[in-house]
């Protein structure tokens, strides 16, 4: 593989890692000697202003590495599905707060048919499935 191909690689999944909604994004190489490649990628976590989160690749060969990279950033869901992940999980411990505070089921219970709903919705969701 040669050097510009590297770069191409890791310029790829910089970019997949960004589309994912991966906050600063980073994908690098590290060559040295008696050793094989390294491929590493960082991002930050929500709210942080640096990458401190880190993924390494254990491939045996730059190319199973790459692969691997590969699949893992397509695991990751979009940033729609992010968001939506998020906001189940807050309206989650909102309705698990209100049930240990003993607020009244009036207000408890619209928010766990809502967190019904939105689950239901992303089981039976087929948006982007062939048919």
């Amino acid at each position: 593989m040669t050097q510009d191909e590297m770069q191409a690689a890791v310029d790829k999944l910089a970019a997949m890692m960004g589309d994912k909604g991966l906050r600063i994004p980073e994908a690098g190489i590290r060559i040295v000697s008696h050793d094989t490649p390294k491929l590493n990628m960082r991002w930050a976590k929500p709210g942080d202003t640096w990458a401190n989160e880190w993924h390494h690749c254990n491939g045996l060969s730059l190319a199973d590495k790459i692969d691997e990279a590969t699949a893992w950033v397509l695991a990751h869901p979009s940033p729609e599905e992010r968001k939506l992940r998020e906001f189940q999980t807050a309206l989650g411990h909102v309705i698990d707060l209100g049930r240990e505070n003993g607020i009244d089921v009036a207000f408890v219970n619209p928010l766990a048919e809502l967190a019904k709903a939105l689950a239901e919705n992303a089981i039976t969701d087929q948006r982007g499935v062939a048919a």
